[in-house]
């Protein structure tokens, strides 16, 4: 009789800890798939980068705009500080201005700046030597575009197609979003500017209500313009 107890409380014991254990195995999978996916949801929104150009050579402002003083910096890094809210990398393109764009740059971390050679042959041999560091989905915006806000990069995101163009009362403007799936069609394209690239391609437009994606920095009075009109 006693071997019987003992045999039925050893089947008892053993079932207990099989529920147990398959108990604390279901958890763990559980716990494994949740941060699967919210690893998955981190990579998709912040593995995002991005490319400034900034190679040219400022002709019409008679000076590097883009270390010009704007919102108490450089014009530049008002376009990198929000560019940087959605992307973990920033590639800076720079050219003619180099060594000052470079000084300008220096304690930001997160931007790596690449000199293009061929800034001479202008500006889409600069995309191209921005789309030779990136190998993530990707935005690219020319440097001299302050005051374009993180809703737009935002919107881009949720777009569905390998391009997508924000459109403000059907005008087409900056930032571009581009899948990396079209980077090696990008640095190989005959092309001879990122709009004729973006033609070439079905593209999406992504309303937004900024105007600001339509606003660049060409000459000192657009510069003092922009200043009165938002008060700065």
């Amino acid at each position: 009789m006693k071997n019987v107890k003992s045999f039925r409380h050893l089947i008892a014991f053993n079932g207990s800890l099989c529920y147990n254990i398959l108990t604390i195995f279901t958890l763990f999978i559980f716990i494994y798939i949740f941060f699967n996916v919210l690893c998955k949801r981190f990579e998709g929104e912040f593995m995002i980068q991005g490319i400034v150009l900034a190679g040219g050579y400022s002709s019409r402002f008679n000076r590097n705009k883009m270390c010009a003083l704007f919102n108490g910096k450089a014009l530049i890094l008002n376009t990198i500080d929000v560019m940087h809210q959605v992307c973990e990398k920033i590639y800076v393109i720079t050219g003619y201005y180099h060594e000052e764009i470079l000084e300008t740059l220096k304690n930001y971390n997160f931007v790596e700046i690449v000199y293009n050679p061929n800034y001479d042959q202008g500006m889409f041999s600069s995309v191209k030597a921005g789309a030779h560091q990136v190998n993530h989905d990707f935005f690219i915006i020319p440097g001299d575009y302050p005051l374009v806000s993180e809703s737009v990069y935002r919107q881009l995101l949720n777009g569905k197609k390998n391009i997508r163009v924000p459109s403000y009362k059907g005008r087409l403007g900056h930032p571009l979003f581009i899948k990396k799936e079209l980077i090696s069609d990008l640095i190989n394209s005959s092309h001879n500017s990122l709009k004729e690239f973006r033609n070439s391609l079905d593209f999406e437009y992504i309303t937004v209500n900024d105007p600001n994606i339509l606003i660049d920095i060409d000459k000192i009075e657009d510069l003092d313009k922009i200043k009165e009109r938002i008060d700065i």
